[in-house]
């Protein structure tokens, strides 16, 4: 008859914690700017310096590839949020300068 063996049993412990998630604060704050640059964009000059900072900080947080969205988000929302200004800026400046009193 085969021997009785006692069976040895491990503890299984893992080898590391899992991480949390973790975010990448210049992804979340391009975004932000983003939206809030397209959302005030029609502010003359206003909406390109936001959207610049938008495209700025999505470009530093593409470094982090866990939030790579975000920061491709920021970066679009960023850009539009500057073309629209640019197209709002050049309206106002072509009204203001072809207004003839009289």
């Amino acid at each position: 008859m085969p021997e009785d063996k006692p069976i040895q049993t491990e503890e299984v412990t893992p080898t590391s914690k899992p991480q949390p998630a973790v975010s990448n604060g210049f992804a979340i704050a391009s975004f932000v700017v983003g939206i809030v640059a397209f959302m005030s964009g029609w502010i003359p000059f206003w909406g390109v310096l936001s959207g610049s900072t938008a495209v700025v900080l999505g470009a530093l947080a593409l470094k982090n590839p866990a939030s790579k969205g975000l920061a491709i988000a920021g970066i679009i929302t960023g850009g539009l949020a500057a073309l629209t200004s640019i197209l709002f800026t050049l309206a106002f400046i072509t009204s203001v300068t072809s207004y003839s009193t009289f």
